[in-house]
Order: C-alpha cells, then sequence, then structure tokens
C-alpha cells in the first residue's frame, strides 16, 4: 500500500476530497483503453479498511 495526498476532486463526487490522505493498491493499478490509469483507494493501510473506490491515478500523488 503507498500513502498518497488527493490533489483534486472528482466531478459531482464527494468520496475524496482535495488534501486528505488516502492508500492506493499498487497491485491493483490498470490503465484503460484511453491510457488512463486507475487504481483501488483505501482510508487506511490495510485492504481491509474501508474500500473508497475506484479512481484514476491523476487524483492523487504520493506521500511519501
Amino acid at each position: 500500500m503507498q500513502k498518497v495526498i488527493c490533489i483534486s476532486e472528482r466531478k459531482n463526487s464527494s468520496q475524496i476530497e482535495v488534501g486528505n490522505f488516502y492508500y492506493i493498491s499498487l497491485t491493483s493499478i490498470c490503465s484503460d483503453c484511453d491510457g488512463e490509469w486507475y487504481v483501488n483507494v483505501y482510508k487506511e493501510a490495510s485492504t481491509e479498511s474501508v474500500w473508497v473506490g475506484r479512481f484514476n491515478l491523476n487524483h492523487f500523488k504520493s506521500a511519501v
């Protein structure tokens, strides 16, 4: 799990907020047919924690 900070919010959604820290599962990263990269996002470092959703990587930057 990689600790990240949200740098942009999704349109019409309050699932992630700018400035909040989240954790991404590096093994879940994949791309779509348009070349966009997506990842599973969690509230805590454990995958058993609250799953926030699957988001485009451009909403986050590394917090490490």
